[in-house]
């Protein structure tokens, strides 16, 4: 079962203009229920300190405390919503069953909730992706 706090590694598609990414990225899962599971997608800091710095990224560290789901300091984007269909085989891309330390996750759960509140979100970036699409970009 996907819990909230968890990772997956996945190919998804990042707009609703067809860009798809060609290879996996983690993705935090935020929201789990039974139809759909909502996720933020990490990027790693190096190289885009510049841009992890931006209202709309929450940085999280990879240190204090040590974190199994996530191995480099990285950033969240804030500014897009993921949903993707809930179905069993999602299992198969959870990086692990560990999930983000509970301290870094209110934190960044709290950020993205304040983000979403007072932003538009661009249509383009509300995103949700069924179980067969899912699928096919991973095989």
């Amino acid at each position: 079962m996907i819990e909230v706090g968890q990772v997956l590694a996945l190919k998804i598609r990042f707009n609703n203009q067809g860009s798809r990414s060609s290879v996996s990225h983690p993705y935090i899962v935020i929201e789990v229920n039974d139809d759909y599971i909502g996720v933020l997608q990490f990027d790693s800091i190096r190289g885009k300190e510049r841009k992890a710095l931006f209202r709309s990224n929450k940085a999280i560290s990879c240190d204090n405390p040590k974190e199994t789901v996530i191995d480099e300091d990285s950033f969240a984007q804030l500014d897009n919503k993921f949903t993707i269909e809930n179905f069993a085989e999602l299992e198969k891309f959870r990086r692990q069953v560990d999930k983000l330390s509970s301290a870094k996750l209110k934190v960044l759960m709290k950020s993205y909730e304040d983000y979403q509140s007072k932003h538009v979100i661009d249509e383009n970036k509300i995103v949700h992706m069924t179980a067969e699409e899912i699928k096919e970009l991973n095989r």
